[in-house]
């Protein structure tokens, strides 16, 4: 809300200034619940069906985040509403395990979903047909 300035020099009288700043809380950051699906193979693009969350804005970023691991940013994001994004990632070569969801707003406020996607070693069998 709006706060008084008061200027003070020693041995004069103060002046004051009503309502001269006007403090506002920060926007409120965005929130990571779910992602769907929550897995992929370390060899391909997967493609995010649902991004669950709330308070997404127009233009909002993704990326996978893992210590000591590259970001796996991602792309053809669409921010579909406040609460559902689609997007997609591609894991190929990264390090197997849990990596956190981020998605930050253009405002800069991010938010995460801590270990939300697992990235495995999936095997691909070759195909043979006899006849």
């Amino acid at each position: 809300g709006p706060w008084n300035v008061v200027v003070t020099k020693i041995g004069s009288p103060a002046g004051t200034v009503s309502d001269e700043i006007t403090v506002e809380p920060a926007p409120p950051h965005p929130t990571v619940t779910a992602i769907t699906p929550n897995r992929a193979c370390d060899r391909g693009v997967v493609n995010i069906t649902n991004l669950a969350g709330s308070r997404f804005q127009q233009g909002a970023t993704v990326k996978l985040t893992r210590g000591g691991a590259t970001d796996i940013a991602a792309t053809n994001v669409t921010v579909v509403s406040a609460t559902k994004i689609t997007c997609r990632f591609d894991p190929t070569d990264a390090p197997r395990g849990q990596w956190n969801v981020v998605v930050t707003n253009p405002d800069g406020q991010s938010g995460t979903l801590a270990n939300g996607f697992g990235v495995r070693t999936c095997l691909y069998m070759p195909t043979t047909l006899k006849r």
